[in-house]
């Protein structure tokens, strides 16, 4: 009888002591700026690079982004568009890149970082909804977005923001999708002022 008392106890801790709270998101907050933005790029796993270019976005009235993903000295490697939902689509790509899979995953984490619709992203979100999706601040006053299903993280997001304009704007990103799925790290590059 006590070792199912402590099997339940340890069940129920798991399901919801495991479960962080967030607090409501700036509401002002720009994930995607309406204007063409660039993007330097890194993909790691486990610390280990495999990756690095440049990731221009720009953001579309029906609400896709539109991605052109160059190399480090400028060539283009791909270009494509990700739907709010997901989807990639209009994909033009060199053949080792697409090969790879390349399109799919940084479509993937686009709409994960930056197209991901966050139901009732003003409210405080407790992550102990199956597969509910949250975004908010953490203890630390980090930004961050999680999927999760019961107590697991399916995979989250950190974010960098710069509160110096009218609204908090994202200039940094990164996506961690699990311990099979390489990192990927978003930093915004701005134009140098004359």
């Amino acid at each position: 009888m006590l070792k199912v008392r402590a099997l339940a106890l340890l069940c129920g801790l798991l399901l919801t002591g495991c479960a962080t709270t967030l607090r409501p998101p700036p509401a002002d907050l720009v994930f995607l700026p309406a204007e063409p933005s660039l993007w330097k790029l890194s993909l790691r796993h486990h610390d280990q690079p495999l990756y690095a270019g440049l990731l221009a976005l720009s953001r579309g009235p029906d609400g896709s982004a539109g991605m052109v993903l160059l190399d480090p000295t400028g060539i283009k490697l791909l270009e494509g568009r990700v739907a709010a939902a997901g989807e990639i689509f209009a994909v033009k790509a060199l053949r080792p890149v697409a090969d790879r899979g390349l399109p799919a995953f940084l479509g993937r984490a686009v709409q994960r970082l930056f197209l991901g619709v966050v139901p009732g992203s003003g409210q405080v979100c407790r992550e102990e909804s199956p597969g509910e999706l949250c975004l908010g601040l953490d203890e630390r006053d980090r930004l961050v977005k999680i999927r999760s299903w019961g107590p697991f993280v399916l995979w989250g997001a950190d974010y960098s923001l710069n509160n110096d304009g009218e609204a908090p704007l994202v200039i940094g990103a990164a996506l961690d999708g699990g311990w099979l799925t390489p990192e990927v790290r978003l930093e915004r590059r701005f134009e140098e002022s004359e």
